[in-house]
């Protein structure tokens, strides 16, 4: 009787370790999973700030007409004046 009882203690305490083991490993993937998705977000947003970063650069010089004369007027794009010269950007 004495054995019976010990060997379900046994089995309910190692049924119990293997849940909690199984348990961490799973968090231990969770943790891994959302570390490389901090890593992820935190890219994102460099490459945001960097894009809003160089949108309001644009924001403070000229727009010129494309100079090529044969392209028709509502397929030019207007370029900004570049700090060296002019920057055109025309579609061929």
């Amino acid at each position: 009787m004495r054995e019976a009882v010990a060997l379900t203690s046994r089995r309910v305490l190692f049924e119990t370790s293997q849940a909690d083991q199984e348990r961490l490993a799973e968090i231990s993937d969770l943790l891994t999973r959302f570390s490389l998705l901090s890593e992820h977000y935190a890219i994102d947003i460099e490459r945001l700030e960097a894009i809003q970063e160089s949108g309001s650069m644009f924001a403070y010089v000229e727009a010129v007409p494309c100079p090529l004369p044969d392209i028709p007027k509502e397929d030019a794009w207007f370029a900004p004046r570049g700090v060296s010269g002019r920057l055109y950007s025309c579609r061929p």
